[in-house]
């Protein structure tokens, strides 16, 4: 694991946001619409009147924060904290030219961190576990693929499917009315070779078809993305 820091001024830009939400006393936040009060002093309510955090006292046209804002705050947030992680000269060693990034989360008010980033190197075949810290360290955690992967991404599922479909069409099997699935595979136990081992050494990607709802599929094909190949396909035995 390696770790770095980023700048004071940036990580209390990102950190901030979240820290306002977080301090929220309900699911939505409140503000004020009285133009007035702004460059005023205003009293706030303590401790005493069992309100925390303090609030402006005998507020008035108060209505509550727009989930939509909310949620798009957020969402800036954990953008400005993934451009901080990519911008990285490590992180982007780490991640070299043929990677996914297959999921993203912010920290909550029991976590050091702002924010966490997964990836996956393909070309390496490592998932790569990268963290902002609330004091802008960024560490940086790299999983041989066999040890641990990530679930897999919409991306991938897509990705997966149409190369198992074009597999199969060539090989002159009719998929065109049956529905393609994807989900990220795991090896069978004859072949895992230490206690160590949980996942395929590469990418690998289990798809079917059939008619849906419900019904077995027809035809399936393993898929090793980390190569862009299909293993094996054919028929559902």
């Amino acid at each position: 694991m390696s770790s770095f820091s980023i700048s004071k001024g940036l990580i209390a830009a990102i950190v901030l946001p979240i820290s306002l939400l977080a301090c929220s006393d309900s699911d939505s936040l409140k503000v004020l619409e009285n133009e007035n009060i702004v460059g005023t002093h205003t009293d706030h309510t303590g401790p005493a009147e069992g309100i925390w955090p303090p609030q402006p006292a005998n507020m008035t046209n108060v209505e509550p924060y727009p989930a939509s804002a909310r949620s798009g705050v957020l969402h800036g947030v954990l953008n400005a904290a993934k451009s901080s992680i990519l911008n990285n000269p490590q992180v982007r060693q780490s991640l070299g030219g043929d990677y996914r990034e297959i999921a993203a989360s912010l920290g909550d008010r029991k976590s050091d961190n702002v924010a966490r980033v997964v990836f996956y190197n393909y070309a390496t075949d490592e998932t790569i576990d990268v963290a902002l810290g609330s004091d802008g360290a960024i560490s940086n955690d790299i999983y041989a693929a066999s040890v641990y992967q990530p679930t897999e991404h919409p991306q991938e599922v897509e990705d997966a499917i149409a190369l198992a479909g074009n597999v199969l069409s060539n090989d002159s099997f009719d998929i065109s009315n049956l529905q393609g699935t994807a989900m990220l595979a795991f090896p069978p136990e004859r072949d895992i070779a230490s206690s160590q081992q949980q996942f395929y050494p590469q990418r690998m990607m289990y798809v079917t078809f059939g008619p849906g709802n419900g019904a077995m599929p027809v035809y399936t094909a393993l898929v090793d993305l980390s190569g862009s190949r299909v293993v094996e396909h054919g028929l559902v035995k």
